[in-house]
């Protein structure tokens, strides 16, 4: 039974190595105005889960565990657990900035038209593709799927992809283009990206994006499937983006331009970094 004052929504957060991050994020939600139907937390530990069921107080928040250490998996897990209507993914170290953040998240899915809504998100840190003075986001470059943009403008709109760590769906479908395609690995890279482009390939839908459902990104040394010491290797980026490319393309002439395309992207960037660094010095 959903009461007045909720919003018929699943907050689903995948969580690993950050007991302490979640438990804190955990209280904040409590606070949201309107407040979810559940608030689902993944855990990939088994210690973490056990120790989160002793502190955990309150009814709303529903803690589950995956033996698969996969932030992929775990939204899949977190997915078939949800009962909301609507599926919020958040990531354990991002916060919403707004007490009515779940309202402005989910607000935009009562669109026929659109199918998924992303938010801003503040913070964010060594994030590629981001141009801080453009007053638009998650946009994707042709051919390459690049993603560019600010991701705390001011601006909403129609974008091309959401942001793994804030974004809501429609669980109805989700369910219906199969949830999150876990061929992609750990750390994972471009899922969300592959997600946004098939649902609105499959079911010819929309993505926005929502500037006042803001998040903000407390980026983390320690935890998670990513550790900012030890980024993923460049071969192993090449070959989640060759992934990418082929999971959602057929023709290999199509899939071979692409990572052609890619290449010359990223040599171009390496380039003009280069220069740049010179020109400073």
């Amino acid at each position: 039974m959903i009461k007045q004052s909720q919003i018929d929504a699943s907050i689903i957060i995948p969580t690993l190595g950050r007991l302490d991050k979640v438990i804190q994020l955990s209280n904040h939600l409590i606070s949201l105005n309107p407040a979810p139907r559940e608030i689902i937390i993944v855990f990939q530990e088994i210690d973490e889960y056990h120790n989160f069921l002793k502190v955990n107080k309150f009814p709303i928040i529903k803690p589950i565990f995956i033996s698969t250490k996969s932030a992929v998996s775990a939204r899949n897990a977190g997915l078939r657990s949800a009962q909301g209507e609507y599926l919020v993914f958040l990531d354990d170290d991002c916060k919403p900035i707004k007490s009515d953040w779940l309202d402005r998240i989910t607000f935009q899915l009562k669109n026929p038209k659109i199918s998924l809504v992303t938010g801003s998100v503040f913070g964010w840190g060594g994030v590629s593709g981001k141009i801080p003075f453009f007053n638009r986001s998650f946009l994707l470059l042709p051919i390459i799927l690049e993603p560019i943009g600010n991701p705390e403008a001011s601006r909403s709109g129609y974008c091309h992809t959401v942001a793994g760590g804030n974004f809501a769906a429609k669980k109805n479908q989700l369910d219906l283009v199969g949830g999150f395609n876990e061929i992609f690995t750990s750390p994972s890279l471009y899922e969300e990206i592959e997600l946004s482009l098939r649902i609105k390939q499959r079911l010819k839908v929309k993505v926005w994006y929502e500037a006042s459902a803001g998040v903000f990104h407390d980026q983390q040394l320690t935890g998670g499937m990513r550790n900012l010491n030890q980024l993923p290797a460049t071969n192993y980026v090449i070959s989640q983006r060759k992934q990418l490319y082929k999971t959602l393309y057929k023709s290999r002439a199509e899939i071979s331009i692409r990572i052609i395309s890619y290449y010359i992207f990223r040599g171009v960037v390496k380039l003009y970094k280069h220069i740049f660094s010179a020109i400073l010095k």
